[in-house]
């Protein structure tokens, strides 16, 4: 082979390598790296979620692991519940007991001591002899019997309702030992039989609310503020503890009321129960103590279903239940109300009851 073939040859190899290496894959300079399948697959799978891997189901009898971590879980719920019951009712007995009370068979449950712990109202007795003994840490002490508002022949009780701010007055109220109920919309919130006020300075009661023994009572409820209370007197009827000033709410139907923390709204449920015994709607309204006007809030056109005004978070945030019988069962459902947006900004299921 000549040498000029040779050149030729040479060259054409040298210009084949170049084109080869022009038209082969890019540089790696410009490779762009492929995210990991799970990243680009699954954005969902975050480390929140990896400590429930499921665990429930990694077992051939998972009915039985359930049912065994359930019980722990509950026994040890009722303990802590339990212990925290018992110190509570200890210290409770503790306080009261520094007053040296005269009473044979005290009501812990309705007994209370004022905020500045300075009063305790001790309900004693149920069946006879009833009173409420009112004592300060001075030994001032005053003596209100339940003979002086029911009949003797009643088993109940006198007990505490609210101690005013200004540590000068103790509303109280008493209970009849009725029992019985009625159809789904029967209140389970009432239980006073009338609401009378002790002056504290000098030992004198009045009648606010006439003392009745009509079955089921009143619902009564005070601000936390102490300025106005509510009571479910054919309808509701709002007193101002400071002007006198009476507010009538014309409604039927009444389930639960509720004041929000600063005393502005007067929140209440009503369900209508006319046409059968179970609920055929459910509303909640609030009335607003600065205008004097109610609201609608929202309903609900469903059987069986009833709403209660439940707690506040802040002054004007409302957090209602909503409560529905399914069968034997009964289904959660919560609801929370933002009165200044004027809608609601959360809903979701509560079951088992919160």
């Amino acid at each position: 082979m000549d040498r000029n073939k040779v050149r030729a040859i040479f060259i054409l190899g040298i210009l084949i390598s170049i084109l080869v290496a022009c038209g082969g894959e890019p540089t790696p300079d410009f490779i762009q790296p492929l995210s990991t399948p799970t990243t680009l697959v699954h954005p969902s799978v975050s480390p929140t979620k990896t400590p429930t891997r499921y665990i429930a189901t990694v077992t051939s009898k998972p009915d039985v692991a359930t049912r065994q971590a359930w019980r722990s879980t509950a026994i040890a719920i009722a303990t802590t519940e339990r212990k925290s019951y018992q110190r509570t009712r200890t210290a409770k007995e503790t306080q009261i007991a520094q007053f040296s009370v005269d009473c044979d068979r005290l009501n812990i449950y309705s007994t209370q001591i004022s905020p500045d712990g300075n009063w305790v109202a001790v309900s004693c007795e149920y069946k006879r002899d009833q009173t409420l003994i009112v004592k300060n840490r001075w030994g001032v002490t005053w003596v209100v019997e339940f003979k002086n508002f029911f009949a003797a022949k009643h088993p109940g009780s006198l007990f505490p309702v609210f101690w005013s701010p200004d540590g000068g007055y103790l509303y109280f109220s008493g209970s009849i030992g009725y029992s019985g109920g009625g159809n789904q919309c029967f209140s389970q919130h009432r239980g006073k039989y009338g609401l009378f006020q002790l002056n504290l300075n000098d030992g004198l009661w009045t009648i606010l609310i006439p003392p009745t023994e009509s079955f089921p009572g009143y619902e009564i409820e005070f601000s936390p503020t102490g300025r106005r209370y509510a009571a479910s007197d054919e309808g509701i009827t709002i007193a101002d503890v400071k002007t006198g000033n009476i507010v009538h709410l014309n409604v039927s139907g009444l389930m639960k009321f509720s004041w929000s923390p600063d005393g502005r709204y007067l929140s209440y449920s009503l369900a209508d129960c006319s046409q059968a015994d179970s609920a055929q709607s459910a509303s909640v309204y609030v009335w607003d103590s600065k205008s004097n006007r109610v609201q609608l809030l929202f309903t609900f056109a469903t059987e069986g279903l009833l709403l209660y005004p439940e707690s506040w978070a802040g002054n004007s945030t409302l957090r209602v239940l909503a409560e529905k019988w399914v069968g034997l069962d009964t289904i959660y459902e919560v609801f929370v109300y933002d009165i200044a947006r004027g809608d609601i900004i959360f809903s979701g299921t509560a079951t088992p009851s919160p």
